[in-house]
């Protein structure tokens, strides 16, 4: 839209315009509020069931002892000789292990929680802006005016939501 175009609209065409912008935006911005929260759920889960499996194959292993050893080197086709199932058992632990301190380590270091947090606070606000502005029928200069402020404000705020 030109700008002798959007100067020509009556306040109440604007407002309709606005709103149907801040509505884009809030579509956009729940959707990657969506998309940080699956991604932490998928690394907070696959770093609790690699830290669990861990724990119980070298809980087993300590538990039972050779036996399982010998099972697991039967496995491998190197029968009699228990030191490749033990060092197997110990690399599955180390392996398990480590993909759940990387998990973890993800998580605190991109600061997964803090965008879920600013994501949903700043859709929170821009759904509070639309709320405000629906269902009424004559809109003045003057409100027009305070919702493009608070409109500006938000974003202002909220940089990197707008950004992807």
């Amino acid at each position: 839209m030109s700008a002798d175009a959007a100067s020509a609209l009556t306040p109440n065409d604007a407002s309709v315009v606005l709103l149907a912008k801040i509505s884009l935006d809030l579509g956009n911005i729940e959707r990657k509020a969506k998309w940080y929260n699956k991604l932490s759920m998928v690394v907070k889960v696959v770093g609790l069931v690699c830290g669990i499996l861990a724990t119980a194959m070298a809980t087993s292993a300590a538990g039972i002892g050779s036996p399982m050893a010998h099972a697991v080197s039967s496995s491998t086709h190197q029968v009699g000789n228990a030191v490749p199932g033990w060092r197997l058992i110990c690399g599955i632990v180390g392996a398990f292990a480590c993909i759940s301190t990387i998990c973890y380590q993800l998580h605190s270091t991109l600061k997964i929680e803090e965008h879920v947090t600013r994501f949903s606070k700043c859709s929170g606000l821009l759904r509070a802006l639309v709320i405000s502005c629906e269902g009424k029928n004559a809109v003045t200069e003057a409100q027009l005016e305070k919702v493009k402020k608070e409109y500006g404000a938000i974003a202002e705020s909220f940089p990197d939501c707008w950004v992807w």
